[in-house]
This record gives structure tokens, sequence and C-alpha cells, in this order.
């Protein structure tokens, strides 16, 4: 079993390409999550931490430019990758937003996402919270010192 290499957000309304973008980076190791509308998608982001977006344009209540515009303020580091098969106006909106490090026409072939990631070099993010302070980690030294073991002095 392989170590899974960070959590994915796979934003598609067709159920069946989202499968198959799942299964695709499932085997190289990510986690993924799958939404189908920019509601239900916005919603995964506030609310979790993702390596990337692999994001759809046209969605049913929106498309993926909204969305990446209504995260900016939230999680502005967040990478999108973005797919679409719209016309050139959209691929040059698409292109001039920050947050997204890839363009892909679509249909969009497995090996060409894979080159994609491989390219982009997406690292986790390793800056992870504290659950404690040095303060309660001096006091847990302190504590454990001896091995676990109390004197009794009895």
């Amino acid at each position: 079993m392989q170590a899974i290499k960070g959590k994915v957000l796979i934003v598609e309304d067709e159920v069946l390409v989202a499968v198959n973008y799942k299964d695709c980076l499932e085997a190289l190791g990510y986690s993924c999550q799958l939404a189908h509308k920019v509601q239900d998608a916005y919603h995964f982001i506030k609310n979790n931490d993702y390596l990337f977006v692999l994001c759809d344009h046209d969605l049913p209540d929106g498309n993926g430019l909204q969305l990446i515009q209504k995260t900016a303020e939230l999680k502005p580091d967040i990478k999108f990758i973005y797919m679409t098969a719209a016309t050139s106006t959209v691929l040059r909106k698409a292109k001039n937003e920050k947050q997204i490090c890839s363009v892909l026409t679509k249909p969009v072939k497995e090996r060409t996402i894979i080159q994609i990631i491989n390219e982009l070099d997406i690292k986790p993010n390793t800056n992870f919270k504290r659950f404690i302070g040095p303060v309660e980690r001096q006091m847990l030294l302190e504590i454990h010192k001896d091995g676990g073991k109390e004197k009794n002095n009895g």
C-alpha cells in the first residue's frame, strides 16, 4: 500500500468523467473527493485542505471561474488545474487567474493530467499547525523525563 500524496478535489458535473479522473489520481496515490456543483465544491474547499483542485468550467450552478473567485480570499494558495471545452474568451480569462496553474482543453486524457501534475511538481503543504505549543511541550518532556516511572517515596 502506497502512502497518500495528498488530498485532491475534483469538480466535474459529468459523473463518469469525474470517476475516471478519480480513478486516475488515486492510482497515482492521491486521495480524492468529488463535487458536481460550485456550491458543493466551495463547501468542501472551505472545510478541507487540498493539494490542488481539478476543476471543470461548466457546472450546473455556475462555472469554475466563479468558484475560483469565490475561494480566492478564503484560500489564496490553493492551486487549480482548470479544464474547459469553452471558447477562447474563457480560456484567456482562465489564464489570467493566479490560482490556476494549468488550463487544459477538454476532452482531457488521463496521461495529460498525469503529465501536468508531474510538470507542476505539486508538493504537499508541510506547514502543519501545532497541536501543542512550546510551553506545553516542555511540560510534557519534564513529566516524562524519567521514562514515565514515578519514584515511590514510601
